[in-house]
């Protein structure tokens, strides 16, 4: 073959030679051209009389090589006359004319040739042997008289030809034929499926197909047209069955995605849905999903890729303000991990939707959720104060910030007035923080009844509010509102005590006063002053107002500062600091979880000194890193100390300021505690407050990651106080949230309805919830129910001193060791009901019991919340019964269709085996429903038992995490059955009821920690990502 292709190309070289004219340039020893002929005024593009007596270079510019072209001709580049350059073969000899020297110079066009041999080595590489016959992929190639010129081994292999399809000059319509006869073309006649592709194949334009041959191996093929100096064309042939079984094996995955995620049931939940296989090609999108986005058609089609619903939502505005390809492309990176994420995305028109991404084996799951409500119940937290209702210091000064540029361009004047309640504190201690809560809220809405309806009110926190007004006159302004005040505050307030009597008290107010622009321009200059203004006037004796002015504040002020100050540093270098350790407790077992390290100073003529009022003066002069340091070496010291006294170990919660957070070498500090102290890092916690992430967000996050990689746990203390975004909760590594006391000891419903909220945004970002300030039962029955695990306040314990609380350490172990003792007599079962009216049934039913069995050792533990199915997850209850009056006779197709709750009668009584009648779900068939299609979404088994499971054979069950559900049996011979172990499945079919395969799992026992991880989910009437994340089952 390659003997052939030298002979073709050198025929093709010699009649382009043959063809070819010289053109012939005469010119002296100075080469200035003296004559040229006819061919070469054609090659150069010139006309005779353009050329005699210029210089040679007009033509060639290379005057240092013509010599070396004497006798041996040479190949350059000549200069055509519009500037184009040609490529010339030249050869020159030396002769005389007129007694002078003359070269002449023969010189060839070498444009055609040149093609010739591109078009010649094109041909060469196609025909390559060598280099065709190490690829797989088949290779022919055909001149225009549809004749093989080539091909190569895997041609012959991949198709399963004979070795004589390969010899140069076999016809393609013998190659059509043999297909043909062997049927590769299907059924038909031979010579026209022959002739119909040969007709296809002279029009010599590119094509491509797949052709699957009779052995169901798959076949690519891609023909490419030859120049058309050379005609003819390239075919390449390539094995791609396995492509196409992997093709057909990921659809296969695709409907069992589908049939898993149960996809059509996903058009009839309350949020959007949207999975995408691994390529990020869109599988399935409910109907939620495109009516959140507002998504045409076409693009929640099967296939559409992920990247252009991005686009869609970039160009909506939905990622604010950009470029749209970054945002497209951040957007894409993201899902590319293929990582459980959050985020919330805000659209323009003011709603808020959580998007959460899951990985699932073959691609991921979007779920897309409207958490406008949500999220603004939770703001609201951030915005207004819950006692007051009125807007925080916060909200406040960001509305100030906003209406300043206005008032200053208008030329108006603004006077701020930030006040005090004079002697409220004694309220407090004397009648408690709920009486004071009742009066502050009377007084704010005093203030709010005199001033202008333009005017911005908010509490300052404590007993404090601010108020801004504008207007031509600040000062006057100033003045007629504290006349207002002092008049509003003349009559008295009423209360009622705990004794329920009528109580009445009178109140007054100080405030300091500053005026806009008279004393500045900078709103945190002026919040700052009338601070001080108001502290001035504080001390003249109360019900006083005072404009700012630096003489008598720096009077005031300037020797109580420094005094206080000299004091605080003797007090860092001789250790006059104390801690007290208040305890924080397990809601529902009512176990000591932990306990918080709380700094006192010990001042020896002041005595005792509240945080409040030397933290501040430590943080502004840095003495709060000694302070700090202290503190956290001191609980940690005092923590191990109880560790090794034989108390159990609990986690001790230190505070930690922001100042001392940003101070360098922190994360080394801590480290170097834990190892002087030997504690061991899972029983620190760290507490932050929000305000933290005020500046800068990521630097805190790397502080806090170096720290979460220590092993030591994390707590924002007071949410609801401080910063505003709640962004930061996704971003940080937070363990733990403390909700602040000030929505804790408010017994309003809407109080609880924020705290409600919050205590949702934490369980669905796996945050533990401490309750702070709680104070009554009351509190802690409302907090457990919804959902917080841990609390502290005066309820449990006041802050003790170390060795107050070191005995009550061990009388709390006595009392643990007591009760585990009883445990392991009594079995306990921890029943949740919905209403008090069913408790009291299920605990006469127990007492006759007991009476009746004394050798029996039987306890009920009885709760009412309205989460019943939430704490049925989450461990918290071991089981959940509906209890209602009349008799129980229901079919139990009817039951599981249509009774709204499963039920016993109202003569509800224990079996002789102390058996519980009926385990229900309060939420009844729809709950069943929900139920069924979680456990089929990931793809696990069910398993329904009767009525009357013995008590034994339930605790047994739970102890080891397997739960029980129940319908009710249909006759004594079914009982006796199942109580003989004969039955324990229900016949779905029999019943008329959805066919089901079994289950294993549905209540859980308390020990979580003891436990294996779970590995399968119900849904709980919540969204299937909140479950997914939050009780840690194992996905596809």
């Amino acid at each position: 073959m390659g003997v052939a292709l030298a002979e073709e190309g050198l025929k093709v070289i010699q009649s382009v030679q043959s063809a070819a004219v010289d053109g012939v340039v005469t010119f002296d020893s100075e080469q200035i051209i003296r004559s040229v002929n006819q061919a070469a005024v054609s090659m150069f593009g010139y006309e005779k009389n353009e050329l005699i007596g210029k210089a040679l270079k007009v033509l060639i510019d290379h005057e240092s090589l013509i010599a070396q072209a004497v006798g041996e001709p040479i190949e350059i580049d000549g200069k055509h006359k519009d500037g184009t350059l040609i490529p010339i073969g030249i050869s020159t000899s030396e002769t005389t004319e007129d007694e002078q020297q003359v070269i002449v110079a023969s010189i060839r066009d070498l444009r055609e040739i040149r093609k010739k041999e591109q078009q010649i080595s094109h041909l060469e590489s196609l025909l390559s042997l060598k280099s065709l016959d190490f690829i797989n992929q088949g290779i022919s190639v055909f001149d225009r008289d549809l004749k093989l010129l080539s091909a190569n081994q895997a041609f012959l292999d991949l198709l399963a030809f004979p070795d004589s399809f390969s010899t140069p000059g076999t016809p393609l319509d013998e190659i059509l034929r043999f297909n043909a006869r062997r049927g590769e073309y299907g059924d038909g006649d031979v010579e026209t499926q022959v002739s119909e592709r040969l007709a296809l194949t002279r029009k010599f334009q590119p094509h491509e197909f797949e052709r699957t041959r009779n052995d169901g191996t798959v076949i690519h093929i891609s023909g490419t047209p030859i120049d058309e100096g050379i005609g003819g064309f390239v075919t390449v042939y390539t094995d791609v069955t396995k492509e196409r079984m992997d093709d057909k094996r990921k659809e296969q995955e695709i409907k069992q995605l589908e049939s898993v995620l149960h996809l059509e049931a996903m058009n009839h939940i309350g949020v959007g849905v949207a999975v995408y296989d691994d390529e990020l090609k869109l599988i399935h999108a409910n109907r939620v999903h495109a009516e959140i986005y507002g998504f045409p058609e076409e693009l929640t089609r099967q296939g559409t890729p992920a990247a252009l619903l991005a686009r869609f939502l970039a160009e909506s505005g939905a990622y604010g303000d950009g470029i749209i390809e970054e945002q497209v492309q951040k957007v894409m990176a993201v899902l590319s991990l293929r990582e459980e994420k959050r985020r919330d995305l805000s659209l323009r028109d003011g709603r808020i939707i959580e998007i959460r991404s899951n990985p699932l084996k073959g691609g991921v799951v979007l779920v897309h959720s409207d958490v406008t409500k949500e999220r603004k119940a939770v703001e609201k937290i951030k915005n207004t104060d819950p006692v007051t209702e009125l807007p925080t210091l916060e909200s406040l000064m960001r509305n100030v910030a906003e209406v300043f540029p206005g008032i200053s361009e208008s030329g108006n004047q603004a006077m701020g007035l930030r006040m005090q309640v004079d002697r409220f504190g004694m309220i407090n201690e004397i009648f408690g923080q709920d009486i004071g809560d009742q009066l502050l809220r009377q007084i704010a809405q005093r203030i709010r009844g005199i001033i202008s309806n333009h005017a911005l009110l908010g509490r300052a926190g404590g007993n404090e509010f601010v108020l801004v007004d504008e207007g031509d006159d600040a000062a006057s302004i100033a003045n007629s509102v504290v006349k207002a005040l002092k008049e509003a505050m003349k009559p008295p307030f009423y209360f009622r005590s705990s004794d329920g009597k009528r109580q009445k008290v009178g109140f007054t107010l100080s405030g300091g006063i500053v005026l806009f622009p008279q004393n500045g321009t900078d709103l945190v200059d002026l919040t700052h002053k009338s601070r001080l203004a108001m502290q001035y006037a504080a001390t003249q004796g109360g019900d006083t107002f005072r404009f700012f002015d630096w003489k008598s504040t720096r009077r005031q002020f300037s020797s109580d500062r420094i005094s206080l100050e000299n004091d605080l540093r003797v007090a860092v270098e001789e250790e006059q600091f104390v801690l007290n350790y208040q305890p924080q407790i397990e809601l529902q077992r009512g176990r000591l979880h932990g306990c918080e390290a709380l700094i006192r100073w010990n001042h020896p003529q002041q005595g005792i000194i509240s945080p409040l009022d030397f933290i501040p003066v430590a943080e502004e002069t840095g003495l709060i890193v000694p302070i700090g340091g202290w503190v956290l070496y001191q609980a940690c010291v005092q923590a191990q100390r109880w560790q090794e006294a034989g108390h159990p170990p609990m986690v001790m919660s230190v505070n930690v300021s922001v100042v001392q957070f940003r101070h360098e070498g922190f994360v080394d500090e801590v480290r170097s505690v834990l190892e002087a102290t030997g504690l061991k890092a899972e029983y620190l916690e760290l507490e932050v407050t929000e305000s933290i992430v005020a500046d800068d967000l990521d630097v805190y996050r790397n502080i806090l990651g170096q720290l979460k990689e220590l092993g030591i746990k994390l707590a924002i203390d007071d949410f609801g106080t401080g910063y505003s975004s709640l962004a930061y909760l996704t971003k940080l590594p937070f363990d733990t949230l403390k909700i602040d006391q000030a929505f804790v000891r408010g017994t309003e419903k809407h109080n609880w309805a924020i705290v409600r909220a919050v205590a949702q945004l934490a369980r669905s970002l796996g945050l533990t919830i401490v309750a702070e300030g709680v104070e009554t039962s009351e509190q802690a029955d409302v907090l457990s129910g919804i959902g917080c695990q841990l609390a502290q306040g005066y309820f449990y314990s006041r802050p003790l001193p170390e060795d107050k609380f070191g005995a009550y350490l061990s009388n709390h172990d006595t009392l643990e060791k007591a009760h585990a003792q009883s445990s392991r007599q009594r079995p306990v079962l921890r029943v949740g009901l919905p209403t008090f009216a069913a408790i009291n049934q299920l605990q006469r039913a127990a007492l006759k019991f007991q009476k009746e069995h004394p050798d029996m050792q039987l306890e009920i533990q009885c709760d009412v919340s309205d989460r019943l199915i939430e704490a049925l997850a989450l461990g918290e209850l071991d089981v959940v019964l509906a209890v209602t009056s009349g008799p129980v006779d229901i079919d139990p197709v009817q039951i599981w269709y249509d009774s709204p709750v499963w039920i016993a009668g109202s003569d509800v009584s224990l079996d002789k085996d102390g058996s519980v009648p009926l385990l229900v779900h309060p939420e009844g068939s729809p709950f069943r429903k929900r139920m069924i299609e979680a456990l089929k979404l990931v793809d696990r088994q069910w398993q329904i038992v009767y009525q009357s499971p013995a008590l034994r054979g339930i605790i047994n069950a739970l102890a080891s995490n397997i739960g029980v559900t129940a319908l009710p049996l249909e006759s004594l011979v079914e009982e006796k059955l199942f109580q003989e172990g004969q039955i324990c499945l229900l016949n779905a079919k029999e019943h008329g009821l959805p066919a089901l395969d079994t289950v294993e799992c549905g209540i859980y026992s308390r020990e979580l920690e003891e436990k294996p991880r779970r590995e399968w989910q119900t849904l709980f009437g919540a969204h299937m990502t909140e479950v997914m994340d939050s009780f840690g089952y194992e996905k596809l």
